[in-house]
């Protein structure tokens, strides 16, 4: 497995958030400029089937992050 470096959390601290959760969900952003989501695995309980297109491929989970927590991160994702 690859090692993958995580650079920096964004948004707000997971310590700060008003939602009483303290570490998870985040959004952070690796060496690469890439983006990482920790968040719970929904994959075996969501239905995709209505959105054409999407899909989880081998190898890939569905992660969900609260509201709050994309929103907040908004501020720290690069336009470009």
């Amino acid at each position: 497995m690859e090692y993958v470096r995580a650079v920096r959390r964004l948004g707000r601290d997971g310590g700060d958030q008003t939602t009483g959760t303290t570490g998870s969900p985040d959004i952070v952003e690796l060496e690469s400029g890439d983006f990482a989501v920790v968040g719970w695995d929904i994959t075996e309980s969501i239905d995709l089937s209505l959105l054409p297109g999407v899909h989880c491929a081998p190898g890939e989970r569905t992660v969900r992050i609260d509201r709050e927590v994309l929103v907040n991160a908004r501020r720290d994702i690069p336009d470009a």
